[in-house]
């Protein structure tokens, strides 16, 4: 990454790139199926310290992933 792109990432306080959610926005736009997608970010380049390590990674999916699904049943029940 240059140091333009990231100027850039930061200016637009950019938390993640995720190429495989972008493809699914994608098909779906362009087809006209409905689509979202809930993201678990475990962690953030951008910031110091912010690279995941075994052992954060560890620690942000044992607090958030039962909150992140009850989320996601939830959105789903209601739509």
């Amino acid at each position: 990454m240059n140091d333009m792109t990231l100027i850039k990432l930061t200016q637009e306080r950019a938390q993640a790139i995720d190429m495989e959610c972008a493809m699914l926005f994608t098909v779906g736009f362009a087809k006209y199926v409905p689509i979202g997608a809930l993201m678990l970010i475990s962690d953030t380049p951008l910031k110091e310290k912010g690279i995941k390590t075994a052992a954060s990674a560890k620690l942000v999916f044992e607090k958030y992933t039962g909150l992140h699904l009850d989320t996601g049943i939830t959105v789903l029940k209601n739509m």
